[in-house]
């Protein structure tokens, strides 16, 4: 059941419409009751966010983006070009840059490029594939976030795609942990880019061999049973190394919607969403096959860092879109 939580938004789109017929019928208790279990719906899964007169600040001490660039750009689903993906991110004017789905020995334009105004970066060592954080501020720290591959319980990643073996244990996809000196202050960075459901290779294997989608259904339900159970794990480890007495942000794409089980578990430390406590509506970020869903995020905790601004930018350089975003240290600290 709580894979389901994928169709909130269109129960709740269906929802409001359903209010809407029964008041204009002039059933108002119908129209009211369908009215109030959007509501709850909404606060449950934190997905249609309601701050319409938020106010944007100009001061802020620090701007973080996070981007899924979708393999750089060099892929037939984007549009553009390299050129003009980089553009958009100086643009941005961030301080801090994280991205998904980006291979710096792949793709040295956007190192190349980047670098010449951040002066620094994740790669901290020749063989590290962490080279996708851009940095105005000092990096104290950055690891790989690893598991035990002997550990049975993480035995869903064996064969997953992009977990890498090592002889010291196994890297559970780019999950990036840095410690950032930002104008004195320690903060916590968590770059992640967790399991997809990657149901649609499942959906492509099928087609190649002449099987009707509907005949494989077992299949794609099986790989989304997959996705879910790797990104519970993926967030457990991640909620274990979070060290609690430093601000903590931790960003990316999810592949996973505002009130899913791996949000939850890192919400139990006292993070919040930035979306749903200062946007306004879905916030979509992702926008491929014709789908819509917030599967990347920004989480923070509000009680060491204040969230001042958040922007979504509509793009079409990949199939994600951009989270923006500007903090501010309170005074007090």
């Amino acid at each position: 059941m709580k894979k389901l939580i994928l169709a909130v938004p269109l129960l709740l789109v269906l929802s409001v419409m359903s209010a809407i017929v029964f008041l204009l019928q002039k059933y108002f208790w119908g129209g009211l009751a369908v009215l109030v279990f959007a509501l709850a719906l909404n606060w449950w899964s934190e997905t249609f966010a309601l701050h319409l007169f938020r106010e944007k600040k100009r001061k802020y001490d620090f701007r973080i983006l996070t981007y899924n660039v979708n393999r750089a750009h060099e892929t037939s689903t984007n549009k553009g070009t390299t050129e003009e993906l980089i553009a958009f991110i100086l643009e941005q004017d961030a301080d801090i840059v994280l991205l998904q789905e980006y291979n710096a020995e792949l793709y040295p334009l956007v190192l190349e490029q980047l670098s010449k105004e951040y002066l620094y970066g994740s790669g901290i060592d020749a063989t590290s594939r962490f080279k996708s954080v851009f940095s105005r501020f000092p990096i104290e720290s950055c690891e790989q976030l690893m598991v035990d591959s002997r550990n049975p319980e993480y035995e869903v990643f064996q064969n997953a795609i992009y977990c890498k073996k090592q002889y010291n244990g196994m890297e559970i996809m780019p999950i990036c942990k840095l410690l950032l000196n930002i104008n004195g202050h320690k903060v916590q960075v968590f770059n992640c880019h967790l399991m997809s459901n990657n149901y649609s290779v499942v959906i492509r294997n099928l087609r190649r061999k002449g099987v009707f989608i509907c005949k494989g259904l077992l299949p794609i339900l099986a790989r989304v049973d997959f996705g879910y159970k790797a990104r519970e794990l993926q967030t457990r480890v991640i909620k274990e190394r979070v060290d609690r007495n430093d601000p903590t942000l931790i960003c990316g794409d999810f592949n996973d919607v505002g009130g899913s089980s791996p949000i939850r578990i890192l919400q139990s430390l006292g993070i919040k969403d930035a979306w749903w406590n200062r946007g306004f509506g879905f916030g979509f970020t992702y926008h491929g096959y014709g789908l819509k869903f917030r599967l990347d995020h920004v989480l923070y905790t509000p009680t060491k860092i204040e969230l001042v601004n958040i922007n979504i930018p509509n793009l079409f350089f990949s199939d994600h879109n951009a989270i923006v975003c500007d903090f501010m240290f309170p005074r007090y600290i």
